[in-house]
């Protein structure tokens, strides 16, 4: 094998840089033997689950609200990468048309004052990241997003003055930026050679509304693991500046401000799931499988109280995940739903 094609080389697991995606062998089995034609995920975050059943030959629709989530699973589940090239072509083509020669810099979202909270780079980089995020080329957004979710953030919830890499964000040039963007393209192609775009659809719609849009299969599997309120004091989440700071740079224009559930809005979540079980089964879903964990609210015994009364529940279980530095090992819990009483 040659080192160009060694760099394409099928990438056995995949994820958008996300935070608290389920890793592969921590998703229930109990679960995962009950998809005979299709896995649906209406809050895909990382996509790792639905590329597990992508790669295996499954139809997979997957949808989120968060521009970066959603345009991350269109550069994986469509053919934005156009896999009808050989990779290496298909690379050499990006980094041409992505280098800094060949892309007008220019002062839009990013090296503005106004909007939310931006990556602490410095005013060449982010006149050259605005600059290639005036196509709105899902490949080029998708690469961005991942860069600067994985080297300019940290934990997932706040842009960091220090890179992941180690440096100053302050110091990062326009060529390490390049440079990067072009790494984050070839994985994502890596990981797209395994998926039959033709089998796959994406969208960008709240839960309620995708279930509604999106085509289900018969025997499909509907799947949310969504953003729970946290425990404790009210505070941003992870999903806000995903949804926020890091969608609005790709977006060029600030993402407006939606419900999360929590504060007033918390028990929302509830009588949303609800609404989320009965529209997929509705709409011939054999299945719809809710999930969230102890660290979350309301309390995992709420949850599957309110739904076993108003739903029929196929399995109900625990699994252990092993959690990051600010949960530890935590339960995951999940519900599966067959029926309404």
């Amino acid at each position: 094998m040659s080192r160009a094609s060694e760099k394409f080389r099928r990438r056995e697991t995949y994820s958008a840089p996300y935070f608290g995606t389920t890793r592969a062998e921590e998703f229930p089995e109990e679960v995962r033997r009950l998809v005979k034609s299709q896995f649906v995920d209406v809050t895909c975050g990382g996509c790792r689950i639905p590329f597990t059943f992508a790669k295996a030959g499954f139809a997979v629709a997957v949808n989120d609200r968060c521009y970066y989530a959603a345009v991350c699973a269109r550069s994986v589940f469509e053919n934005h990468c156009r896999k009808e090239i050989r990779a290496e072509d298909w690379y050499h083509d990006f980094r041409e048309r992505t280098h800094p020669s060949r892309v007008a810099h220019v002062e839009g979202y990013l090296c503005s004052s106004d909007g939310y909270a931006k990556p602490h780079l410095n005013r060449g980089v982010c006149a050259y990241l605005d600059g290639l995020l005036q196509d709105h080329d899902p490949m080029v957004e998708a690469a961005i997003g991942r860069f600067l979710v994985s080297q300019c953030c940290y934990r997932t919830i706040a842009w960091t003055k220090i890179l992941t890499s180690g440096g100053e964000a302050r110091d990062h040039t326009v060529a390490e930026a390049y440079e990067n963007i072009a790494r984050e393209a070839r994985n994502i192609r890596a990981a797209a050679d395994h998926v039959d775009h033709h089998r796959c659809q994406v969208s960008h719609l709240d839960a309620l509304t995708a279930l509604d849009e999106l085509t289900l299969l018969p025997e499909s599997v509907v799947y949310a693991d969504p953003a729970w309120p946290w425990k404790g004091p009210e505070q941003e989440t992870p999903y806000e500046y995903f949804t926020y700071q890091v969608s609005s740079v790709l977006l060029q224009e600030m993402v407006p401000q939606m419900k999360f559930w929590k504060g007033r809005h918390a028990r929302d979540a509830l009588t949303d799931c609800a609404q989320w079980i009965r529209r997929a089964l509705e709409r011939g879903a054999r299945y719809t499988v809710i999930s969230t964990q102890n660290t979350n609210a309301p309390p995992v015994a709420d949850v599957e109280e309110y739904l076993s009364d108003h739903f029929i529940p196929e399995w109900v279980g625990r699994k252990g995940r092993a959690g990051n530095s600010r949960t530890g090992k935590f339960d995951a819990w999940y519900g599966v739903y067959k029926g309404v009483r």
